[in-house]
């Protein structure tokens, strides 16, 4: 199949033609994603936007490789950041899947495509890459959902293209009790799973005292101890009581000694 892509300078658009007709299948791809067909000029086109231009070279490249549209590799239309999420350029998104056991989990994600079409299509892709055989629905509720999907983005939960992994198994006992920790921290001192896996990668891998780590951390005397005594418990270490930092002691200039010795002989005197 031959694809001609043209742009419409007066129009800001992007132009698709194809010879032969194309199926089914490319047409209702073409209008997920947001081309339109223009009858007089035989034609599809879509407004002129980086993501419009990367899906119709994809389009292109593999239909002319001769294979299925399915094989193309589509992207949101957004960049993931926390603004994205508050002007409401996203989805949030939920996957419903199978565990090893067979048992049924739900799972939340922030998805960077604010279109419901495509959004659909690609939390359904993206799932199906992550979860394989075990995928089974992705629910989708366009430009929602802000406080959910800040929470799923500061996880580090968000669909990508190519995201692939392995269903999730079951924690070994180590796991479990990482996650655990992470989880009381989060809630006792707002830490975050990311920056409790932050800190707790600093602790294994460098040399620290507890004064350096209060400064790298930005963290109380309190908060500090707390964090170090449920690293040291995940890490099997034997937990000792810690020491209190006592303030340094202001040392005391000859003029300071001097009004010191004078008070004690004038008190002697009295």
């Amino acid at each position: 199949m031959q694809v001609d892509i043209t742009y419409n300078e007066n129009r800001n658009g992007i132009e698709l033609r194809f010879k032969p007709k194309p199926k089914q299948e490319v047409t209702d791809l073409l209008n997920i994603v947001g081309f339109k067909f223009s009858y007089p000029q035989m034609m599809w086109w879509a407004s002129q936007t980086k993501q419009k231009e990367e899906i119709a070279k994809e389009i292109k490249a593999v239909l002319e490789e001769g294979k299925p549209p399915s094989m193309a590799i589509l992207k949101p239309e957004f960049s993931p950041s926390e603004e994205n999420i508050t002007h409401k350029k996203f989805s949030f998104i939920t996957i419903h899947f199978k565990d090893e056991k067979g048992d049924s989990k739900w799972k939340n994600y922030v998805l960077f495509e604010a279109a419901k079409k495509m959004a659909v299509l690609l939390a359904n892709t993206y799932g199906k890459q992550i979860f394989g055989d075990n995928f089974i629905e992705a629910h989708v509720i366009p430009r929602n959902q802000i406080k959910k999907a800040r929470e799923a983005f500061r996880k580090g939960d968000v669909l990508l293209p190519n995201k692939s992994k392995k269903i999730p198994k079951k924690p070994t006992p180590k796991q479990e009790a990482l996650n655990e920790i992470a989880e009381i921290e989060g809630k006792t001192m707002d830490l975050s799973h990311q920056e409790t896996r932050e800190i707790f990668t600093y602790l294994d891998t460098h040399n620290w005292s507890k004064q350096s780590f209060m400064k790298k951390f930005n963290k109380d005397e309190k908060q500090t101890e707390s964090i170090i005594e449920n690293w040291a418990i995940s890490r099997g270490h034997k937990v000792r009581p810690f020491k209190k930092i006592e303030p340094p002691k202001q040392k005391k200039d000859l003029t300071h000694l001097i009004r010191e010795a004078i008070d004690q002989l004038i008190d002697i005197e009295i």
